[in-house]
């Protein structure tokens, strides 16, 4: 393009401009831009990244409110000083396909429930290794990332930590009563 003319296209946010060709911003790849056509730009953003956004809005801003937008400094035709364009980073991020792991307060629930579940329903202390009981938590799972606990955790933590919590709570409520009245019947 013309290093004359004020470049509108939304493409040159994702373009360095060279003479008679453009940069790619992504995959520093060099394409044509003879007699200032963008149709080589469009065709290569659409091929090579069709997950990112073309449109873009453009918002004056003095000040940087998110570290993760890119700032674009373009010489104003009406005033000395350069106009400063806040633009938001689009397309997909890192960060939308990595699976957060579970916070504490979660993963304990989750462990309690799994322990009222093995030990209220008399199960096997191997379900928690059963490829169909894998596959059902997975599909019912709200919290993405959580790791079952294994047979030995089960046995040797949880359980016991359980156990503990519940004869200390009927220690402490026997403890405190008036009077205790037990029945037996059969």
């Amino acid at each position: 393009m013309s290093q004359g003319r004020p470049k509108r296209s939304n493409l040159w946010f994702h373009f360095k401009e060279g003479t008679n060709e453009a940069v790619c911003n992504y995959f520093s790849t060099k394409l044509s831009t003879k007699c200032g056509s963008l149709g080589n730009l469009k065709r290569h953003m659409a091929t090579k990244h069709p997950t990112i956004s073309l449109n873009i809005v453009r918002q004056p801003s003095a000040l940087v409110e998110n570290p993760q937008d890119s700032i674009i400094i373009r010489q104003n035709p009406n005033s000395d000083t350069p106009a400063i364009f806040r633009q938001p980073l689009s397309g997909p991020s890192i960060t939308n396909f990595i699976r957060r792991p579970p916070s504490s307060r979660k993963t304990e629930q989750i462990d309690r429930q799994m322990v009222a579940m093995v030990t209220k329903g008399h199960h096997s202390l191997r379900i928690v290794e059963e490829p169909e009981f894998k596959k059902l938590i997975d599909l019912v799972s709200t919290c993405p990332g959580y790791q079952l606990p294994t047979r030995k955790t089960l046995s040797q933590a949880l359980i016991p930590k359980l156990y503990t919590e519940v004869y200390d709570s009927c220690f402490h409520n026997l403890k405190e009563a008036y009077a205790v009245c037990l029945c037996t019947d059969g």
